[in-house]
């Protein structure tokens, strides 16, 4: 700190020094900064009200620069100014690493964020099926959550070793399969679900003679169960579906109950009227004595569907029944019902008796009849009228003239008619449709004849391809008053628009030395858009723009071009500052 103020004094005498001895006097401030902890900087000497050229990133072990700061405000290299003696002082933020857990197979552990130089969190010890976990580990090195500091980013992985595992395997001895299980030493073995095997009772499971005890019995090695069963006497009962689907049997114990089955499905549909001994219905809570076949009696249903074109619904009938009459279907015009057929035949509601599944149509006759069609041009040229017969198309009768109007169409309530597909089932007036356009009339005024366009009224019309003239700039269309056109503005009138034409000068600009500025052409009487200033070198410091051959200086808010035109960049000899 000592060497700072002793330099800051040595500054202030050389500013001091270089003042009284110019011949213009240049008011300067001193600039220090403070590194906060990174490698020191030396203070600068700069002019009144000039930009500080921003010094090299400073770097400091496990932080970030955030930027130079004059207290809270952060100095902005490109905007701000000096205008007094200042310090800057370095921002930093602490640099966070991430620290990952790898279980190398074993349950997930989440990643850590950590600040540079603190302590990651030891994390819930994870668990590995039959093994142990031995630590976390970076490399070869055991990670020590207490003494060791997070300095980087950093994966640490789990280590494991063996635990002793022994196999426990179950002999079902013809019964239904039980899983192997692994066990470590000392632990006990699961019971499982208890196995099952036809006209068999489950005793157990035997080690040798001795009936294995799950809760008591540890595992100290290898180890083979077998299950024990005792004989069940049983009794064989027998399903015969009757042409349905077919029926597993069932093998019952003495003196038990059969468990009645699920009905067996069918290709028509029927209703089943029970399993039977012979002529008796047989009754499921009877206990079984000896083998037995049942057998399943069947009463069929039959499916009716009545069908008027696309539309159709559907009922059950039993067998031996007659179909119950169905309302007519829903009136169509110029068509009379005639009833419902099977093929060519029309069914008799009172005696014909359906012997499968069978659609009934229904048939209808046609009704002449012929309707007129009117067209209303709707002010358009007027349309003949059309006599069409019932069910039939009308023709289209082309587009009826109409001045300063676009055809859209021939409409009936609203809907566009299609005569392609549109039947006419009663008499009909369709009205035209038009859509009011106007003209818009492109004068270039550059040898080319003017070009017409129609749109539709309130449109929004195309910008057009900006048209070229020698020796002028385009500088846009115009009403005939002058005005502007808007193009995203509707268009509501017909109207002319004429090419605006500026005669086209050349500014060139002429940097004297200095890094270059490329010429542009505008139009007479435009201001000239000031360019960024060039740069020559740090002895001089860019003025001003003026007229070549005078001394005129160019004024970009009023001066406007009125020729062809050469600006001159003006100069000024600039004295850097001098650092100590």
């Amino acid at each position: 700190m000592k060497r700072f103020f002793l330099a800051l004094t040595a500054l202030f005498c050389m500013l001091l020094l270089v003042t009284a001895c110019g011949k213009e006097k240049t008011k300067y401030h001193a600039v220090s900064f403070d590194s906060n902890g990174a490698e020191e900087y030396q203070s600068r000497a700069v002019a009144d009200n000039e930009l500080l050229v921003e010094p090299r990133v400073p770097t400091r072990a496990g932080y970030s620069f955030l930027g130079w700061y004059n207290g809270e405000d952060k100095w902005d290299f490109d905007t701000d100014r000096v205008t007094d003696s200042i310090t800057l002082s370095a921002k930093w933020a602490r640099i966070k690493f991430i620290v990952k857990f790898d279980s190398d197979g074993g349950s997930s552990v989440e990643e850590q964020s950590v600040s540079s130089g603190d302590f990651a969190t030891e994390p819930t010890v994870p668990t590995k099926e039959n093994k142990k976990f031995v630590g976390w580990f970076d490399g070869e090195n055991k990670w020590d959550f207490a003494t060791k500091r997070v300095i980087d980013f950093v994966t640490l992985k789990a280590r494991w070793e063996d635990y002793p595992t022994y196999t426990v395997s179950f002999d079902s001895n013809g019964g239904t399969s039980v899983a192997t299980q692994y066990r470590v030493e000392g632990s006990m073995a699961d019971a499982p679900q208890n196995p099952t095997k036809t006209n068999s009772k489950f005793l157990g499971w035997y080690h040798g003679d001795v009936k294995w005890d799950f809760t008591a019995n540890v595992i100290t090695s290898d180890v083979i169960l077998v299950a024990k069963w005792e004989d069940i006497p049983t009794f064989t009962v027998t399903f015969d579906s009757n042409g349905a689907s077919p029926v597993a049997p069932q093998y019952v114990a003495v003196g038990e109950m059969a468990k009645e089955p699920a009905k067996p499905d069918r290709a028509q549909l029927g209703e089943l009227l029970g399993w039977f001994n012979g002529d008796t219905r047989w009754d499921f809570s009877t206990p079984i004595t000896e083998d037995i076949t049942l057998v399943a009696k069947w009463k069929n249903i039959y499916k009716v569907t009545f069908r008027d074109g696309n539309v159709s619904h559907s009922i059950s009938v039993e067998e031996g029944e007659t179909v119950p009459k169905q309302a007519d279907p829903a009136a169509k015009e110029n068509l009379r019902f005639t009833g419902w057929y099977l093929g060519d035949t029309e069914w008799n509601f009172n005696s014909d008796i359906p012997t499968s599944d069978i659609t009934l149509d229904a048939k209808w006759e046609q009704i002449s009849v012929t309707y007129t069609v009117t067209f209303d041009s709707n002010g358009g040229e007027n349309v003949a009228p059309q006599y069409v017969a019932g069910g039939g198309l009308a023709t289209d009768p082309g587009v009826p003239p109409r001045e300063n109007y676009r055809f859209d169409g021939w409409f009936l309530d609203g809907k566009l008619w299609d005569f392609n597909t549109t039947k006419v089932t009663k008499s009909i007036t369709l009205v035209a449709k038009w859509i009011q356009t106007v003209t818009v009339t492109f004068v270039t005024d550059s040898g080319t004849a003017p070009k017409n366009f129609v749109f539709d009224i309130n449109s929004i019309i195309p910008k057009p391809i900006d048209p070229t003239k020698e020796g002028y700039v385009f500088r846009g269309w115009c009403l005939s008053d002058g005005t502007p056109w808007d193009f995203t503005a509707p268009l509501t009138q017909n109207a002319t628009l004429t090419a605006k034409w500026l005669k086209a000068y050349t500014v060139t600009f002429d940097s004297d030395g200095g890094s270059g500025v490329s010429p542009i052409i505008l139009g007479e009487g435009e201001l000239i858009p000031e360019p960024d200033e060039p740069y020559k070198s740090s002895r001089f410091r860019f003025k001003h723009w003026y007229i070549s051959g005078t001394d005129t200086a160019w004024d970009f808010e009023t001066m406007t071009v009125t020729s062809d035109i050469v600006l001159k960049a003006k100069w000024q000899p600039w004295l850097p500052p001098v650092s100590p």
